[in-house]
């Protein structure tokens, strides 16, 4: 069987770069698509196949988000034909390539494009969605016709599924993600700092634990970059320290000694606070999407319900009156455990892939 994979992009160290980098595991023969990609994130894979005119031009991680309206363009140019099996990992454009009617396409969504299907909680300026919002309309009619050549979707998670539900009218098959720190004991003691882990994007709302830190004069660890660090650095208190892009053995030290993460944004997912979990620490998450379904109110973590300064002040007062096990919060982050994650995609991929042919057999 001839079987290609297909990402958005190499040009940054994600949970979304986690996850390909496993299905790579289970295919390792498999031919590699991109739109872009950064020598540095993508040297594991050998040889890739990526935009011949995108890959010339330099600040290539500034490329995609400039130039997205072209990346449409890009994967449609790929061609497939001779592939028995694609498999696509989607937070944007991949799963918009085309495919034959013998090839069988399954695409794992991380999500449906934020910037374009939920612009208000990814934009925090109304110019910039004024002004992206011809280009943004047609790229969403051509995101809906995409998805219509998807034979499968696994989602994430199920708020994942949900979205891709209501925007795309599809169904699809959930495939927790995994989590694969290795963490040592932690101290008899916690510290007394709350840490976020996190790519400092406007949207990951960073901010609003830096204001409830400099109000309660609590200690707060950001470790992370991203285009947001100057402003949170202009913001931030003298009890807030940056530790800029760390080591995963660092920041696995960093959640083995502190007090809890503090994970304000919605994601689809959340892959932080399960890792955080499994070095047995207690995580403060704002109440909406995938951390409803990683952490476990009051054994394992504690919600906030507004994404506010003053709703989260009130959970880093309340953390205190909880006592969390760490040996609750291990176990329930090591249900997202790589081996399950292999084991589950695979299986759903053969499936998925069985019906294909079988539904191709029935037409012939």
């Amino acid at each position: 069987m001839k079987i290609a994979l297909v990402h958005d992009s190499f040009i940054q160290s994600g949970g979304a770069e986690s996850v390909f980098e496993a299905i790579f595991e289970l295919y390792p023969e498999a031919d590699i698509f991109t739109s872009i990609y950064d020598k540095k994130f993508a040297s594991r894979y050998g040889k890739i196949k990526a935009s011949r005119l995108l890959q010339r031009l330099p600040f290539k991680d500034k490329i995609e988000k400039f130039a997205y309206f072209l990346m449409p363009l890009v994967f449609e140019s790929f061609d497939f034909s001779g592939y028995d099996l694609v498999i696509s990992s989607s937070a944007r454009f991949s799963h918009g390539i085309t495919t034959s009617s013998k090839t069988c396409h399954i695409c794992y969504m991380h999500s449906p494009a934020r910037f374009l299907w939920e612009p208000f909680d990814y934009f925090s300026s109304n110019l910039i969605r004024l002004i992206t919002s011809p280009i943004n309309l047609w790229l969403r009619i051509w995101d809906q016709a995409a998805v219509e050549r998807v034979d499968a979707i696994f989602a994430n998670s199920n708020y994942t599924a949900e979205k891709i539900k209501k925007f795309y009218n599809r169904d699809s098959t959930i495939v927790y993600p995994f989590q694969s720190k290795e963490c040592r004991q932690p101290v008899e003691k916690r510290k007394d700092f709350f840490l976020i882990v996190s790519r400092l994007s406007r949207w990951k709302q960073t901010d609003l634990a830096i204001l409830v830190a400099n109000k309660l004069k609590i200690k707060l660890v950001v470790v992370g970059e991203g285009e947001d660090l100057p402003r949170l650095k202009r913001m931030a208190g003298k009890t807030v320290t940056f530790t800029g892009r760390i080591s995963d053995s660092n920041v696995v030290d960093l959640m083995s000694r502190a007090k809890a993460l503090i994970f304000p944004q919605k994601e689809d997912f959340g892959i932080t606070a399960v890792e955080a979990m499994v070095c047995k620490c207690p995580v403060i998450a704002f109440s909406e999407g995938g951390a409803l379904e990683t952490v476990i109110n009051e054994e394992t973590g504690i919600f906030f319900n507004d994404q506010t300064v003053v709703s989260l002040e009130k959970a880093v007062l309340d953390f205190d009156k909880f006592h969390f096990k760490g040996e609750n919060c291990a176990r329930r982050g090591k249900e997202f455990s790589k081996e399950i994650f292999l084991k589950t995609f695979s299986v759903s991929v053969k499936r998925e892939y069985e019906k294909f042919l079988q539904s191709h057999q029935e037409i012939n």
